[in-house]
């Protein structure tokens, strides 16, 4: 059994903290891996706990969490994207993710229709300012 990193001891705090709430606590973890360099942030996702399907759901859900809250759309992205570069083969052996990243999945498509509906208001602003017809 590999030993609890730095970040899965931060994300069962959080977990903990909020108790039976709706989400958990993760303004600490996210705050640690903002603080972490890519090479530091890769360890945190090598040293999961992959046979423990537990730890699994507990960064899924970090990961959804983060989207729901929109904290740091392109960091939590680039996260999410580490994450699934190393952990692909792992999480495909556990069949009971399924259900939690569809969730995150949808999450994440609404997340992206959220900003790039802001980024089409933002350049259609500008053009009205510029004088620019659109």
């Amino acid at each position: 059994m590999k030993p609890k990193t730095h970040f899965m001891g931060l994300l069962q705090e959080g977990i903990e903290k909020e108790g039976e709430g709706k989400w958990a606590d993760y303004k600490a973890a996210m705050s640690y891996l903002a603080e972490q360099g890519p090479a530091a942030i890769e360890l945190e996702f090598q040293m999961l706990n992959t046979e423990e399907e537990e730890e699994l759901t507990q960064v899924i859900d970090f990961f959804y969490v983060a989207l729901d809250r929109n904290w740091e759309y392109d960091l939590v992205q680039a996260w999410l994207c580490l994450f699934l570069k190393l952990q692909s083969q792992e999480i495909t052996q556990h069949k009971n993710l399924a259900l939690p990243l569809e969730r995150l999945e949808k999450k994440q498509s609404e997340s992206w229709i959220r900003l790039e509906s802001m980024n089409h208001n933002a350049i259609y602003l500008i053009n009205m300012f510029l004088g620019l017809n659109v």
